[in-house]
């Protein structure tokens, strides 16, 4: 099994999800499309998260937000500043627009 398949196999999720960490704050996350993510080389797997985290950087630059990418997830997601509900809404606010975009 090389990486790109157990890329797809992890990647499940789709699209602008809000999740928890396992400390239990908020992780506003945009995951990769599975189906896409299966046919993909790592190099195209690659290329468009660090895509979707610039567009995710230049869509929140005026928030204290940290964007990281999990590639064994196919995922970019937020660390908020707080673990308050409202910056957790302004932070799926930003990756659904980045999602229609």
């Amino acid at each position: 099994m090389n990486a790109t398949t157990k890329t797809a196999k992890k990647a499940a999720k789709s699209g602008v999800i809000l999740e928890t960490s396992r400390h239990g704050e908020p992780l506003p996350t945009y995951y990769l499309v599975p189906s896409w993510v299966k046919g993909a080389t790592d190099r195209q797997i690659n290329a468009a998260l660090f895509k979707l985290a610039a567009s995710i950087e230049e869509a929140s630059v005026d928030e204290p937000w940290v964007v990281q990418i999990c590639r064994e997830t196919a995922c970019v997601y937020l660390e908020l500043g707080t673990s308050r509900d409202s910056e957790a809404e302004r932070g799926m606010i930003v990756l659904r627009s980045v999602e229609r975009a």
